[in-house]
């Protein structure tokens, strides 16, 4: 179902003629969550060139899976720069002991998009408060 999702919207971005496409990018936890509401960190990349478009959220009875987009242009010259986005996700219940999915934060040395993002991590492990590319806590 995610795969046609993110097939449409590469289709639906394609299909004009925008200087923008919105791709997935990675996510982290700001803090470890506690009760139904995710504190989470989106990369968002070049502050010039790139802008935070949405998260999406799927909740099954064992699992939330979480998927952060943004808004790339594709044409011109971009800053260097790192920025984040705080995007604080609010569940229909607490997070309980259901495996939280979608989640990549790069540590010490690596940059985000670096890393793929894998199912089977539990993001309930990439705790990165400081949002500068320091070593997960947890």
């Amino acid at each position: 179902m995610w795969r046609f999702g993110l097939l449409l919207l590469t289709l639906l971005g394609s299909a004009g003629c925008s200087d923008r496409e919105v791709v997935q990018s990675d996510w982290w936890l700001a803090s470890a969550p506690t009760d139904a509401t995710l504190e989470i960190v989106t990369y968002l990349g070049s502050s010039s060139c790139t802008s935070f478009d949405r998260v999406d959220v799927q909740e099954k009875d064992d699992e939330v899976a979480i998927r952060a987009f943004v808004s790339l242009q594709t044409t011109g010259d971009c800053t260097a720069d790192d920025t984040f986005q705080p995007s604080p996700v609010t569940l229909s219940a607490p997070l309980g002991r259901g495996l939280l999915t979608g989640c990549v934060a790069p540590g010490s040395g690596n940059r985000a998009h670096d890393l793929t993002h894998d199912a089977s991590v539990d993001c309930r492990t990439r705790v990165r408060p400081d949002d500068a590319g320091e070593e997960f806590s947890g």
